[in-house]
């Protein structure tokens, strides 16, 4: 196994549990499933974005986005609003308690970075801002 493998092998080990880390207790604290916060933040990052566009983000079926949909429209979270330019479009937008809740969600992550990266020197800190922009610059 070259040291790019090993790499790999270990990242795919570690980053689940830093995500976990980060997010842990979040859907107990917010009172919502993990896809409904991920949904909710989705949402507060690409406003009026379709259904479609978030079971592409998500990789779930659309008829899976539309039970997480429902189920945040009913507790008030997000609306759907018809496309002003496309009759046959819907969008799906965050309500002002929705925007409230993905503001103290994000809180909370940055929270729990916070608390992590506290561990790190500031030098190092830098460096893994730098290697993860250029990684999400990778993958789009």
């Amino acid at each position: 196994m070259n040291r790019k493998d090993q790499i790999a092998e270990a990242i795919s080990t570690i980053m689940p549990k830093i995500a976990r880390h980060i997010t842990l207790g979040m859907a107990q604290v917010f009172h919502l499933t993990p896809p409904q916060v991920f949904t909710i933040l989705l949402i507060g990052s690409q406003p009026a974005c379709r259904a479609c566009d978030l079971s592409q983000a998500l990789r779930v079926s659309a008829p899976t986005v539309t039970g997480i949909i429902d189920r945040l429209e009913r507790a008030g979270y997000v609306k759907r609003v018809p496309s002003k330019t496309d009759r046959r479009v819907i969008h799906i937008e965050l309500t002002q308690t929705g925007m409230k809740f993905d503001r103290q969600i994000r809180n909370h992550v940055k929270k729990q970075w916070r608390l992590l990266l506290d561990k790190l020197s500031d030098r190092d800190c830098e460096a893994y801002l730098d290697i993860m922009e250029r990684l999400q610059n990778q993958i789009g």
